[in-house]
């Protein structure tokens, strides 16, 4: 196959050195999008790059490419994470066979990149690295199996089978797969206690028709036989993955827990973290939109061609030195795999499915382009050039499997560390599409319990916890988006169990505060109490109410175009204009839902008190201080009772609560 001069240019040896550190360089392609299409009728790298940009674009948006291209520029990076195949750890500086081409023209947003790399034996022994593997369940099992077998063997986490056992107590209910040639067909499987080894699988019902399900009308005829041909295609690919592994059980939700029955639903949901915890591995069908789109697909194709490689480095000075090759070598060339798409696919907007992929201990995520691996100490991609060891640090949103940070036995981790965990994925589950509101606690209920554990003798309340209630009253709507609407869910207004979008916690104390930061609650909370029409975190909420004693003030609010700089584009972002008297503006709030006044009173109350020191700025005294305010209106029902409606600050030195006395309200 040939390559066109420009392409040559980026790939042959006297390709400018590239740079481990610092920006990478860059070398002019085609001007113009209608040359690239030309080239692309005889350059394999050009049809890579071209077919790459315009993937999963409608004809619109490539003419408004097309449009807006102005010069193509190609980046070849060293990436380190890329490696071989079947290598369970980045390859060394001096041993890259793997380079990442990125694509870019105009702004930055616009790019694409894709894979490079030697075809060595192993390369071609990966079937995604061949020109189409088959979407079939023994073209994955090579690289399930490598996975697998490295974090048995080699993982010291909670995700080893050196903290789970080989035979864990199985669900309630289970699918018996049967024989690994499919020689018996599958069963319900009543486990009573029993133990074994199995798989779980996540996936999105979908909104037309709904998946197989299990009812207390075919309890028994299903736990005759599954008839495997009848069955959605998601269901048959996990069975089938599932069969290939050698594991006789396979968990899926439809089929395991009584649909029809609201006692079996609430008792089965309550043991989501125990399901999910003891699975062998967990099943993912990430881009499927329901449960007829199935776990595997064809990727898209891999180009091959001879090329001269770019230099690969031998180690030397702070770069390292360029060694040349004069042979040529055989190389292929195929889209990147993309975390970020990967956030995007539909199983990962799902709210459900974040304590599915959060409790697993190993979870395969099965992607419109290829297979992703997430355990506790690694994450990988089917194509070998995407290996991450996880840290204790900040994960990216969405999650997409068992957080180090949270999964880990590690001793330093504090109790304030694992509240801060929890309001993680408070923020990453609150972001997510969930299609009934009732549902809200019931899809945390197995990540509560897993916390509940952790914390001891602290008490879930409604999404949050009693030890930390008055810090985390004040949480806000995300404060990039406007109001959010109130769920029919019937939760208490002062939890955001309340709210249908995403929330932010607003940080009354961070557990690890900075040094010269420092909250005092201002709010004393004498009861808290919530409902439930059943089972607790798996029913309906019935209401809540939480009474405490603290400083409530009048002050009026307007949002006026004088005063916009005051909040950083409050118009924008909700942000409403807290003043005393005329003109003073003594704090800021947001509404919790959308609302149309631009002016009025609320009634605003003080949770707590926030200070900051400059420590470096003498004299060492507070420059910043305010209170975190809760938004409240009466109900109307009886003096003293109130609803949340939004929350926000008020300056500490306004002299706002100074004269209030404390007083009881109630927060319903």
């Amino acid at each position: 196959m040939t390559l066109c001069g420009r392409c040559l240019q980026v790939v042959r040896k006297e390709h400018p050195m590239i740079r481990i550190a610092g920006e990478e360089p860059t070398v002019d392609h085609h001007n113009t999008f209608r040359a690239l299409r030309q080239s692309a009728k005889s350059c394999e790298l050009c049809r890579a790059i071209l077919e790459s940009a315009t993937h999963d674009r409608s004809l619109e948006e490539e003419a408004d490419l097309e449009r807006a291209f102005q010069g193509l520029k190609l980046r070849v990076e060293v990436n380190h994470y890329l490696c071989n195949p079947y290598q369970s750890s980045p390859v060394s500086s001096n041993d890259i066979s793997a380079w990442g081409l990125r694509a870019y023209w105009v702004r930055e947003e616009m790019s694409t990149t894709l894979i490079l790399r030697k075809e060595l034996d192993d390369t071609r022994e990966r079937p995604i690295w061949t020109s189409s593997r088959p979407a079939a369940v023994e073209a994955l099992l090579p690289t399930i199996l490598t996975w697998l077998k490295e974090c048995d063997d080699t993982h010291t986490s909670e995700c080893s089978l050196e903290r789970v056992p080989k035979l864990s107590v199985l669900p309630t209910r289970c699918i018996d797969v049967g024989e690994a040639d499919g020689s018996v067909e599958p069963r319900l499987a009543i486990s009573g206690g029993c133990h074994g080894r199995y798989t779980t699988l996540s996936h999105c019902w979908g909104k037309g028709q709904l998946p197989a399900r299990l009812t207390t009308s075919s309890i028994l005829p299903l736990s005759t036989a599954i008839h495997f041909d009848t069955l959605p295609r998601t269901y048959r690919d996990a069975i089938s993955i599932t069969r290939a592994l050698g594991i006789r059980y396979l968990w899926i939700d439809s089929l395991c827990i009584i649909q029809d029955d609201a006692d079996d639903w609430e008792r089965e949901s309550a043991n989501m973290a125990s399901i999910y915890r003891n699975a062998y591995l967990n099943i993912a069908a990430s881009s499927a939109l329901d449960s007829d789109g199935g776990c595997m697909h064809t990727p898209r194709p891999t180009t091959s061609f001879q090329i001269e490689p770019p230099p690969r480095w031998s180690g030397g000075g702070r770069f390292g030195e360029a060694a040349h090759s004069e042979q040529a070598t055989p190389a292929l060339v195929r889209p990147s795999g993309s975390a970020r798409k990967l956030e995007k696919a539909a199983l990962n907007t799902r709210a459900w499915v974040l304590q599915e992929v959060c409790l697993s201990r190993r979870t395969i995520h099965f992607a419109e382009d290829q297979m992703y691996w997430f355990c506790a100490e690694r994450e990988a991609s089917e194509d070998g050039t995407h290996v991450h060891t996880p840290h204790y640090g900040a994960p990216r949103a969405p999650l997409l499997g068992p957080p180090h940070w949270l999964m880990g036995q590690r001793d330093n981790i504090t109790l304030g560390s694992v509240y801060t965990m929890w309001w993680t994925l408070v923020e990453d589950y609150s972001s997510r599409a969930m299609t009934h509101a009732s549902d809200k606690m019931a899809a945390l209920a197995g990540l509560t319990q897993f916390f509940h554990e952790r914390l001891g003798d602290d008490e879930p309340v409604a999404g949050m916890w009693k030890a930390e209630l008055v810090d985390s009253l004040c949480w806000t709507c995300d404060p990039f988006r406007g109001g959010a609407d109130r769920t029919s869910s019937g939760s208490p207004s002062w939890s955001w169990i309340s709210i249908d979008g995403p929330i932010r916690r607003n940080c009354c104390r961070m557990p690890n505060e900075l040094p010269g930061e420092r909250s005092e609650k201002e709010l004393a909370i004498e009861s808290v109490d919530v409902g439930w029409f059943g089972r607790p975190l798996t029913s309906s909420m019935k209401g809540g109410r939480l009474v405490g004693r603290g400083l409530l003030a009048e002050l009026d609010f307007r949002l006026e175009e004088e005063h916009l700089h005051h909040c950083a584009s409050a118009g924008r972002r909700g942000q409403m204009i807290l003043f005393q008297g005329e003109s003073r503006v003594v704090g800021r709030f947001k509404f919790d839902r959308h609302a149309d006044v631009s002016s009025g009173a609320v009634r605003c109350l003080a949770v707590t008190l926030k200070q900051v020191t400059l420590n470096f700025c003498p004299p060492q005294e507070p420059v910043f201080v305010w209170f975190h305010i809760l938004i409240l209106e009466p109900t109307g029902r009886e003096d003293g009772e109130f609803r949340r409606i939004g929350a926000g600050k008020v300056w500490a030195n306004s002299g706002v609560f100074d004269q209030v006395q404390p007083q009881v309200v109630q927060i319903v």
